[in-house]
């Protein structure tokens, strides 16, 4: 019993000096899309590596270049923070095979020069090919 109490007493001193040093954030910045929408849900994902970030908006509507509209399609920006700090968009990113609904920016994951996007209601196998309702598919990228 006493090392369960202990082990408690610990855990607990641990979870004050965590909320402390939690204090000592400040914001430096804010990172928006260049071509932000209503309902986009920019931000919902992100993941980070070194000095770029990716970050999913799974419900954009169009494509890379502005146009080609479909709802809920999805994409993920690439940033890049520079010398003075700020975040640069550098890329915004679709599936090559985009389909309204499928999400594209639900999950990403950045990895040196590896980038993986989830699309969970992607319908077609990787040939585009076989529809099977929100089967789901990933994306690899690589720079």
């Amino acid at each position: 019993m006493k090392i369960v109490v202990t082990l408690c007493f610990v855990s607990v001193g641990l979870f004050f000096q965590t909320e402390l040093d939690a204090q000592n954030w400040s914001q430096v910045s804010k990172v928006i899309a260049n071509d932000r929408a209503q309902e986009d849900l920019f931000g919902f994902y992100v993941s980070l590596d070194g000095n770029r970030a990716v970050i999913g908006a799974p419900q954009e509507d169009e494509d890379a270049n502005g146009g080609n509209f479909l709802s809920m399609a999805g994409a993920a920006y690439v940033f890049s923070k520079d010398t003075n700090g700020h975040w640069l968009q550098t890329q915004k990113l679709v599936a090559s095979d985009r389909d309204a609904f499928s999400f594209f920016g639900e999950a990403v994951a950045m990895n040196g020069n590896q980038l993986l996007i989830g699309s969970p209601r992607e319908q077609k196998d990787a040939n585009g090919n076989n529809p099977i309702t929100t089967a789901g598919a990933v994306y690899v990228f690589e720079r």
